[in-house]
């Protein structure tokens, strides 16, 4: 029996698919019939190239295609043409239903990009709000110190002059602490 399948190229982590005609009891990457087509899965929903006649040739001969090579047929609006050219539908009204098809499927696809992309972005937005009334210390701390960069040259010696006046109170709180126990 002949399958339309894919056969793995590319690197490591890299995949490129060919679609392939091939006997189902060869391997994956073995013999192959013809190639009718190019599949990158990782480019932005599934880069695909076919040679839409002989995919059709194949299909109409009998040849199976696998689940993800029936989804990506199905996404190119090929297997709708073959459905609707069996029922003897004009080639015109043919040609003017693969198109929607296929633009119904382009628009599902960016709304989904859309959807999130936005979803990202809203997502590292929450993420310094919620931060922010997680810790409202932290997020209060900085101004503080920009206010006292900002403090005019004046009153720095001010602020050095009460942090030298502490040292001797806290020798005469010793002094006292001395005298507390003299007395006892």
């Amino acid at each position: 029996m002949v399958k339309l399948r894919l056969r793995r190229r590319g690197r490591k982590r890299l995949p490129v698919y060919d679609i392939v005609a091939a006997d189902s009891r060869s391997p994956r990457d073995g013999r192959i019939i013809e190639k009718v087509g190019q599949y990158s899965p990782l480019v932005t929903s599934g880069a695909t190239m076919l040679n839409r006649e002989r995919v059709t040739h194949w299909l109409k001969t009998g040849a199976q295609p696998t689940d993800t090579v029936r989804n990506i047929l199905s996404r190119e609006g090929i297997l709708l043409a073959l459905q609707m050219e069996s029922k003897g539908v004009s080639s015109e009204e043919i040609t003017a239903a693969v198109d929607a098809h296929v633009m119904r499927f382009r628009n599902r696809e960016a709304v989904k990009a859309n959807t999130k992309k936005v979803a990202a972005e809203e997502t590292v937005a929450e993420a310094p709000a919620a931060e922010a009334e997680a810790a409202p210390e932290v997020a209060e701390a900085p101004a503080e110190e920009t206010v006292a960069a900002e403090a005019p040259a004046e009153e720095a010696p001010v602020a050095e002059e009460t942090a030298v006046e502490a040292p001797a109170a806290e020798e005469n709180a010793g002094d006292s602490n001395d005298e507390e126990k003299e007395s006892e």
